[in-house]
């Protein structure tokens, strides 16, 4: 192996800076002495504290959340299994790893593109936290994934730096040395005896480069949930991240005496900015499980660690799922879901999930075993949010534990403007615009253009419904993604992007029915083809034509759909064609869904007519289709 590895010297309060050093090793060369920039007396002057009440939303102006964190240095950050966390050992601790860095790459410890592989929000955000500090932009990557697409982001991002732990440097090791790129691993001694002594008197120390730094620069590169290897890293600014994360605050009403229950993997923006960054720009308080376990969780929403009541609990589909199957085990009687409905109801004022396509059981037996209406909200990797329901304090009052419309989003959040638009010809080069929106939580804006009438047919559409693909523009939203480490403008028209969503709408509500440009299908924990599996089925003598789609959204498991055209000339039945399939294709490529039609509908130029396909799955809340043009 071929590694750096950062240790502290445990110095994590203001007070104490006078002995600071940093001692950095490397299995190659070690070091004892750091290089000096700035006069110490002046990185230690005190900044303008800001006046505001601990009960105050602070917003963020183009700045990491570590910028102003003084006015709740003495508040609880993050817990984990190693204990609490203020958020001034937590600053401190980052500081210590920035100057570490700044040893350890010498002249170039800024502007650099840094990898993180970080399996919990300690360990990431003390390692965010310093990247930024000296004017470096994170990318996270995906824990537990596979190397191929660790491999893909780092060489993609163009990243000359990679962050993990010792337990995680396996993953990528092979991957740094391969590509000559620095791998450097922090040890167990960074999450080792937290703080609990604060002084308020004594200044945190100043970060390494100006304020004005962040106005323009780069925050994070964040990768699409590809089903390939096709995913591609979307530049995010300091000044939209904070966007982003002041649209979350709106949203969800975070405040200092929220704490907010985190089992989620840290690659995507649902978990690492709403769920992680927006609580820690406010003071709040983030109660961090290093991997997802029912009955933790569980344990966590009941409040039997009563030190640390949970308020805010975000989650996925499938999370939603599992708690719900564990429930039936550990609560059998009326007496105990009764409880666990008076506990959840009193205790926690939101649960979330990061998704539109909620199933409609989990949402209607979630309701009635917990009191709540799950938020639901629409998140792109370009904005994060785009939709979500206006208000939080509005999620549970009159709820009997019916069906609430979890699958609907009733505005779009502060700083996106959304159009439904419907494409002329495949290239895209123009198009009809049907519906427009932008924020206005008092008032819908919503407006609809005349003379669309469009029926989908089934799916919870009917008469009335606009359906076409959503664009999105504002000031949350990233403009710029990376291609052969360039930063290059994401295709627009008119300074509107697409999401690559095909979204429904009627009377003010939205929903996602498909995505488009979805080539892999995710089958029992395997990505498949979907144009592979086209050819390979049209490899069957009794198969003239065929398309295949993904049935239900990409966060989750998917199944196969196929739409096939027989021979007319042979009496082919739906049996005739499992089996060919069952024997040349491979089970596992087997479609769960098959459509014997005369013929597969297409437009004038050969794509796919999204609109035939919806009404083919009416059960299936989301559709997803490798073509690209709707």
């Amino acid at each position: 192996m071929s590694y750096h590895v950062i240790r502290p010297l445990r110095v994590l309060t203001a007070l104490r800076l006078c002995r600071l050093t940093c001692h950095v090793e490397c299995n190659q060369f070690s070091s004892s002495s750091i290089k000096s920039h700035g006069n110490l007396s002046t990185l230690t002057q005190r900044r303008q504290k800001a006046d505001v009440s601990p009960k105050l939303v602070r917003r963020l102006e183009g700045v990491p959340a570590f910028v102003g964190v003084e006015q709740f240095r003495d508040r609880v950050s993050i817990v984990e299994q190693g204990g609490e966390y203020l958020y001034e050992d937590i600053y401190m601790r980052s500081w210590d790893l920035a100057k570490g860095l700044m040893g350890l790459l010498g002249d170039n410890w800024t502007n650099n593109k840094i990898c993180l592989l970080c399996d919990s929000g300690l360990s990431h955000i003390i390692t965010a936290w310093s990247c930024w500090m000296l004017g470096n932009i994170v990318v996270p990557l995906p824990v537990n994934s596979s190397q191929e697409k660790l491999e893909h982001i780092i060489r993609d991002s163009g990243a000359n730096i990679v962050i993990t732990t010792k337990s995680q440097v396996d993953s990528v090791n092979n991957i740094t040395k391969s590509a000559d790129i620095k791998l450097i691993a922090l040890d167990e001694s960074w999450w080792k005896n937290p703080e609990s002594i604060t002084d308020k008197e004594t200044p945190l120390p100043q970060h390494f480069v100006d304020n004005s730094y962040f106005k323009d620069g780069n925050a994070l590169i964040m990768y699409t949930v590809g089903r390939t290897n096709a995913s591609r890293g979307i530049v995010l600014s300091h000044s939209v991240l904070a966007n982003q994360i002041n649209s979350v605050i709106d949203s969800w009403e975070i405040g200092q005496d929220d704490t907010l229950l985190h089992s989620l993997n840290l690659h995507q923006v649902f978990p690492l900015v709403s769920c992680l960054y927006a609580p820690l720009s406010q003071g709040a308080k983030v109660l961090a499980l290093n991997s997802f376990n029912e009955g933790k969780v569980w344990s966590h929403l009941l409040g039997v660690n009563k030190s640390h009541p949970v308020t805010i609990f975000p989650s996925t589909p499938t999370m939603y799922q599992k708690l719900l199957e564990q429930s039936g085990t550990i609560f059998k009687d009326k007496k105990s879901r009764d409880y666990v409905k008076a506990s959840c109801t009193k205790k926690i004022r939101l649960m979330a999930c990061n998704t539109t396509k909620l199933p409609e059981h989990i949402t209607t037996e979630w309701a009635a075993l917990t009191g709540h209406k799950i938020m639901p909200s629409f998140v792109c990797t370009e904005s994060n949010f785009v939709m979500t329901p206006s208000s939080p304090r509005h999620q549970n009052k009159n709820n009997s534990g019916g069906s609430p419309p979890s699958k609907l989003c009733t505005t779009p959040v502060q700083g996106v403007q959304i159009r439904i638009v419907r494409f002329r010809d495949h290239l895209k080069t123009a198009h009809e615009v049907l519906v427009e929106d932008q924020a206005d939580h008092n008032n819908n804006n919503s407006q609809g253009l005349p003379g669309i009438e469009i029926d989908v047919g089934g799916g919870g559409a009917s008469t009335d419904t606009i359906i076409g693909e959503l664009l999105i523009k504002g000031e949350n939203v990233a403009s710029r993604f990376l291609s052969g480490s360039e930063e290059k403008e994401i295709v627009n028209f008119d300074g509107w992007i697409p999401t690559g969503d095909i979204v429904a709408y009627k009377d003010g509500q939205y929903w996602v029915k498909g995505k488009l440009g979805v080539k892999g299908v995710e089958v029992e924990g395997e990505v498949l083809n979907a144009q592979e599996l086209e050819r390979k089925l049209l490899r069957c003598s009794d198969i003239d034509d065929t398309t295949v789609v993904g049935l239900g959204d990409t966060d989750a498991e998917q199944q196969i759909g196929a739409v096939v055209v027989v021979n007319k000339n042979k009496k082919v039945t739906l049996e005739n064609i499992l089996a060919w399939c069952n024997d040349n294709i491979g089970s596992n490529s087997v479609p769960s869904v098959l459509k014997i039609v005369e013929k597969i509908p297409r437009d004038n130029t050969g794509h796919i007519d999204k609109m035939e396909v919806f009404s083919m799955f009416p059960d299936v809340n989301v559709v997803c289709f490798h073509d690209t043009k709707f």
